[in-house]
């Protein structure tokens, strides 16, 4: 089946901050470009947190539905994506949350509404802590509840995971319940410092790994991940495993 008229939107976000790191491309722009290649005619917003002007100017000359500026830093700024996909556009079924320095393979739009009809959170990068031997995979491999193992859907296989980044997709019914854990998890609540300890409230990187164990644990949701991967993070260090560069 074909992705029907607002059915999926991006929601992609952007900033000039973070850290230097070895990268396929060390700007925005060719996975920017290689995005809107893929996701032809999926309208996407664009948050440019903390941008200078030059390149708000730049953004400016692409064709997004709606380019909002900001400057909330990356947890404050993942929230506030999901809070104008609840408040502004949860008509459409899915919404994709998308980093700025990830990649796609041709096949990835269709894959990823594949994905959707059947599973609760759906990710195209399959991350490399899940294969190669260190300190933080270890912890994962030791803590993953994976026993839902390797499925099957159409024309992909997905297997379960226990957690991956900030760029994943998922549907309205799933984002408006799960709200909370993803405001808990990413820009805190103003009580959360006296309460809880520092991973939980923390607003200037979003706890993705405590995110998405809470949701498994607590909501039973299911989250997948491409075998192989259809997109991959940027960074060197974490490609996709079998990704061809």
């Amino acid at each position: 089946m074909g992705i029907q008229n607002q059915e999926l939107i991006i929601f992609y976000r952007t900033s000039d901050k973070g850290r230097p790191k070895l990268k396929i491309h060390n700007t925005r722009y060719p996975y920017l470009d290689n995005l809107l290649e893929i996701f032809k005619n999926v309208p996407i917003i664009c948050i440019a947190d903390n941008v200078d002007d030059n390149s708000y100017s730049r953004l400016k000359t692409y064709n997004f539905e709606q380019l909002l500026r900001t400057s909330l830093g990356n947890s404050k700024s993942f929230y506030f994506a999901v809070k104008h996909y609840i408040r502004k556009y949860s008509h459409y079924e899915y919404v994709y949350f998308l980093e700025d320095d990830y990649l796609h393979l041709p096949t990835s739009m269709e894959n990823l509404i594949e994905g959707l009809r059947t599973f609760d959170y759906v990710t195209l990068y399959d991350h490399p802590d899940k294969y190669y031997p260190s300190s933080t995979s270890k912890k994962i491999i030791k803590l993953c509840s994976c026993s839902d193992g390797i499925h099957m859907t159409g024309n992909i296989h997905w297997r379960a995971a226990n957690s991956t980044t900030m760029t994943f997709a998922t549907n309205r019914t799933k984002i408006k319940k799960d709200l909370i854990f993803f405001r808990l998890f990413s820009k805190g609540l103003p009580i959360g410092k006296y309460i809880y300890p520092r991973w939980f409230w923390d607003r200037g990187l979003p706890r993705d790994y405590a995110l998405w164990r809470a949701l498994l644990f607590c909501r039973k949701r299911t989250l997948v991940s491409s075998i192989p991967g259809l997109s991959t993070h940027g960074e060197i260090e974490f490609l996709s495993p079998l990704w061809k560069r």
